[in-house]
């Protein structure tokens, strides 16, 4: 009898993100003990997920974005004190720059200069799951939990039809420019172009906001999503001038935990011509909201 096997999307990013930890034993275990007692495929979970603050790019050990949590796990070079004031520095960073929860794990017994056993962290570790059931039941009642998706249906621009505005605390993605086009009642087979004009007054935007080899441009997104800079690697002139007419509603190209490519509605812009130049385009945000349909 044939055994067939059917691609599992949760499945392979589970052991992607594991092998992320391979060669950092405690880290490893903890967070394999962790995924195992919860033993919830609701929950979503990110293994060193990068946040950026005002002095520097931190990794946390473990995230849980459905209620901005994230865990450190403390070994013994934690506990030596110029460390000790650089994690201190950084929590209070992170805290400010993504107004996250930190919570931690220590395994490492300062009074005797020894790891913990496994059994003491057995128990800090329940004590965390714990922690995360609660909060799940919490945002149940509340009717806010979100379950953690990984199929297309997630990206679905159907689903944002039926609404009369578009907000980004609604955390509006999508997997292709088309799909984010439908969403303003455009049907096109497919779409690939910078930009699309919805209106007199407002085009679609699908920039890229982050560096790309052997890309013409250079954007980027302030730390607060307020403004963006628009401009070229090589630092020649942007030539659409014309575009200051326009306001963008701007669905930003990004990468997903997955690795997939999709389109997050991050806002509408709307170009600065005073604090522009030739060479350096500036867009201020305007609106977190944009009407839907055509």
């Amino acid at each position: 009898m044939k055994v067939f096997h059917v691609k599992n999307e949760k499945d392979d990013y589970i052991l992607d993100s594991l092998s992320k930890i391979k060669h950092k034993k405690y880290e490893l275990y903890i967070v394999s003990r962790i995924l195992f007692i919860l033993n919830d495929p609701e929950i979503e979970f990110v293994c060193q997920q990068y946040v950026k603050t005002s002095s520097q790019r931190n990794f946390m050990d473990l995230y849980f974005p459905q209620f901005k949590v994230y865990l450190k796990i403390n070994e013994d070079y934690h506990f030596n004190s110029e460390q000790k004031e650089k994690d201190k520095y950084r929590d209070r960073e992170i805290l400010d720059a993504a107004k996250l929860t930190p919570k931690e794990i220590n395994v490492f017994n300062v009074h005797n200069g020894k790891n913990l056993p496994l059994s003491a962290i057995d128990q800090k570790i329940e004590d965390f799951c714990k922690f995360i059931k609660k909060l799940k039941e919490k945002s149940i009642i509340r009717g806010a939990f979100n379950p953690w998706i990984v199929d297309d249906t997630r990206y679905d621009p159907t689903q944002y039809m039926k609404s009369e505005t578009i907000n980004v605390e609604d955390n509006v993605i999508v997997r292709y420019q088309h799909h984010a086009l439908k969403i303003f009642g455009a049907n096109y087979k497919g779409w690939q172009s910078g930009s699309w004009r919805h209106t007199d007054t407002h085009t679609v935007w699908f920039p890229k906001l982050y560096k790309v080899k052997k890309s013409l441009w250079d954007n980027q997104l302030s730390e607060d999503g307020s403004v963006i800079i628009e401009r070229k690697l090589d630092g020649s002139s942007i030539t659409h001038q014309e575009n200051f007419n326009f306001k963008r509603v701007v669905f930003a190209h990004l990468k997903n935990n997955l690795g997939k490519t999709v389109y997050k509605f991050i806002g509408v812009f709307e170009t600065s011509s005073n604090e522009s130049t030739q060479n350096r385009h500036v867009h201020n945000l305007v609106s977190t909201s944009y009407p839907v349909g055509s």
